[in-house]
């Protein structure tokens, strides 16, 4: 049975802005500001492997991610003289919750109904369905991208940023990646 979230629990996701964090060892950054691209990320240990994105996707953002950074001042080179290891993982993760639409006690629960033959409000003591009346199921899909810079000499992370957002299930558009991996790699130093 779908049961529809309420106006203020939209309102909060569709508020949800981009989540960006950045770790790593800047010390050894930005030193040469050369860099070349390494296999993917694998995903944590543990983890699951991501959905990953289609290999046009994982090149309109690749490409992207080379021209944030060479907005910053970071050059693309052969691998026998970069300075750095450039890899990034792209994936999107969907969770399923149950969120409370309706505070507990013993009265019936006003709600909308749907199901092929269309959506009413009515009245449900939760009799013949599994469901918690009070309850609805709220899935969330989100996108994210890990992109790591590694001193090729010392083998150490000097730079990883992750920028996580909500995904909407639409190819997102040039402009929209390039705006993503601008603010992505915004606490990258520069180069000198």
């Amino acid at each position: 049975m779908n049961r529809l979230l309420p106006i203020p629990l939209l309102a909060t996701l569709v508020a949800c802005g981009p989540s960006i964090s950045t770790s790593g060892d800047k010390s050894l950054l930005p030193g040469a500001a050369t860099y070349t691209w390494g296999a993917p990320l694998a995903p944590p240990a543990g983890q699951p492997e991501p959905a990953e994105a289609s290999v046009r996707l994982r090149g309109r953002i690749q490409e992207a991610m080379e021209q944030a950074l060479a907005s910053k001042g970071y050059r693309k080179v052969d691998d026998a003289s970069a300075a750095f290891l450039a890899r990034f993982s792209v994936g999107v993760k969907t969770e399923t919750t149950d969120v409370q639409v309706a505070p507990p006690s013993n009265e019936p629960v006003p709600m909308t109904r749907c199901d092929a033959g269309g959506c009413w409000k009515g009245y449900d003591w939760g009799y013949g369905s599994g469901n918690d009346p009070r309850f609805a199921e709220q899935t969330s899909r989100q996108a994210g991208v890990i992109l790591e810079l590694v001193d090729k000499a010392s083998g150490k992370l000097a730079w990883q940023g992750r920028f996580v957002d909500e995904a909407t299930g639409m190819s997102p558009t040039d402009e929209r990646i390039q705006k993503a991996m601008s603010e992505l790699i915004k606490s990258l130093p520069p180069a000198r």
